[in-house]
């Protein structure tokens, strides 16, 4: 919805500015995009805050905003210009995505470790 009506929604707060307009749309196009993405980050986030492991729960709620956006949307820009703006967000949602893939395998792994254990430890008291 946001991608199909991406220049309404952004008319409705500036109406009377069509480069405004042409900016914004593109941006939230970009951000309708990549908004798939973020269900795994916020979830592995959420996943690691209920197992009690509090730091990588806070280094992965660091990576979007600050470990990743910060630096490029002060870097991007300077290549870029408006579009390095525009794509910075983004970038940051992937890259922050790409980081929590890592600790839902590995969380898995240890998953099915336990489960193994567990249905050893009932096979053999039976």
């Amino acid at each position: 919805i946001c991608f199909a009506f991406a220049p309404a929604i952004i008319t409705a707060f500036r109406p009377d500015d069509p480069e405004v307009i042409r900016i914004g749309a593109f941006s939230l196009r970009l951000q309708a995009c990549v908004l798939p993405l973020m269900s795994l980050t916020i979830s592995t986030n959420m996943l690691h805050q209920s197992l009690a492991k509090s730091k990588v729960a806070t280094f992965l709620a660091l990576t979007r905003q600050g470990i990743y956006f910060i630096p490029l949307i002060l870097i991007l820009p300077s290549f870029f210009g408006l579009l390095g703006v525009q794509i910075s967000q983004s970038i940051a949602d992937v890259l922050s995505m790409l980081t929590a893939i890592p600790f839902v395998i590995r969380f898995f792994r240890h998953l099915s470790m336990e489960e193994k254990q567990l249905n050893w430890d009932l096979y053999n008291h039976e």
